[in-house]
């Protein structure tokens, strides 16, 4: 979620845009290169592999679990 802060992890989006106007730095090509070959470098042969992939594990963040279930609840009494 936006806002939420959870220890060990970083921001994944930040503002790039506001009033029609870049905001921030952009990342060149080649920096975005770097960074999915640095990030892809922490994955295993096995999770990478084109056939029959180890599946990486993704956990929802507790205010995700939150929002889920109170949306669930909304939706079941219409």
């Amino acid at each position: 979620m936006r806002d939420e802060r959870i220890a060990g992890t970083e921001t994944l989006l930040g503002k790039v845009m506001e009033g029609r106007k870049i905001v921030g730095t952009v990342a060149t090509l080649a920096q975005s290169r770097a960074a999915l070959a640095k990030e892809l470098g922490h994955l295993s042969d096995l999770t990478k592999a084109i056939r029959n992939p180890v599946l990486y594990p993704v956990e929802f963040s507790p205010a995700l679990l939150r929002l889920r279930n109170e949306t669930e609840r909304k939706l079941h009494k219409l």
